[in-house]
């Protein structure tokens, strides 16, 4: 058996495994690429029957994800603590149960207004430092980039809901 271990953990606290035009393409990275890489430099079997996707967490939600999108490339998935069900509707539950996380999403959104492209990460990880749920705050952003991601906006994505 190989294994091959994958980081999608960046600065926001995740990729989610997906493709998005503001964190990458990491589905297409990990069903293209890395397959096609271990396929011409190892000696593998080159076919789903011999291929399984398994994560933790983020990871399990990702390799869940890309499971159902691609069955053509995997006949195994393993899932462990999968970040899906009760611990994601925990954290939408603390961002719409009262306002403070959507306060404070917009407040980000209005301090990186004219922060250029080349700039926004630390500019970000700056202005994150001043708010009291700054954990809460990245994961949202993570995920929004990920699954919601829009290049115009100052968060670098749709924000998820209207007030």
């Amino acid at each position: 058996m190989i294994v091959v271990d994958i980081s999608g953990y960046n600065v926001f606290l995740g990729t989610m495994y997906t493709n998005s035009t503001v964190t990458g393409k990491w589905e297409d990275f990990i069903t293209k690429d890395v397959i096609k890489f271990m396929d011409k430099n190892y000696k593998t079997i080159p076919k789903k029957e011999a291929r399984a996707i398994m994560g933790h967490s983020m990871g399990a939600a990702g390799a869940a994800n890309i499971s159902i999108r691609h069955a053509d490339k995997f006949s195994i998935v393993y899932l462990m603590s999968p970040a899906v069900g009760e611990s994601a509707e925990k954290y939408m539950s603390q961002m719409f149960s009262n306002n403070s996380t959507l306060n404070q999403l917009e407040i980000l959104s209005e301090k990186l207004i004219n922060v250029k492209d080349k700039n926004f990460q630390s500019e970000i990880i700056k202005n994150l430092e001043k708010f009291e749920n700054k954990h809460t705050l990245m994961w949202t952003l993570a995920y929004g980039m990920a699954f919601s991601p829009d290049r115009t906006k100052p968060l670098k994505m749709k924000l998820p809901y209207k007030k």
